[in-house]
C-alpha cells in the first residue's frame, strides 16, 4: 500500500465521492482496510479493490496477471479471462453490456 500511495502522489488522488475534502490523506495501513476505493486523479479514476471475486485477493490476481508497459513502466494488469470472470460474477447491467465486447476481443485474439 505504501508503494501505491507513493505512485499516486504526483497525480493528486482525491476522493471521488467527496472532492471537497481535497487530496486523500491516508496512511498505507488505513488504505489496506478499504474494501473499495475509487480516487479521482489528474490522469483519471482508479479502482482500488481489496478483493476481486471470483479471482480472489491480490496474490491470486497477481499470479495470473499480464505484464505490459504503460507510461514507460512495467505494470501488472488482469488478464482478459480474469476480467471476463469478474464481470460475469458482478452481473451489473453495465458489466453485462461490456461482456459481449470482451468476449469478442478474446475470440479475435484466439483467431
Amino acid at each position: 500500500m505504501a508503494r501505491l500511495l507513493a505512485a499516486l502522489k504526483d497525480v493528486h488522488p482525491r476522493n471521488a465521492a467527496r472532492p471537497d475534502l481535497g487530496e486523500l490523506q491516508v496512511t498505507a495501513e488505513e488504505l489496506a482496510r478499504y474494501r473499495s476505493l475509487c480516487p479521482v486523479t489528474d490522469v483519471g479514476v482508479l479502482d482500488v479493490l481489496g478483493e476481486l471475486p471470483p479471482v480472489g485477493g491480490y496474490a491470486e490476481a497477481a499470479a495470473s496477471a499480464v505484464r505490459l508497459e504503460l507510461f514507460e513502466r512495467e505494470c501488472a494488469v488482469l488478464g482478459l479471462d480474469q476480467l471476463i470472470a469478474i464481470k460475469e460474477h458482478v452481473g451489473r447491467a453495465k458489466d453485462l453490456e461490456v461482456l459481449r465486447e470482451l468476449r469478442a476481443i478474446r475470440e479475435g485474439l484466439r483467431g
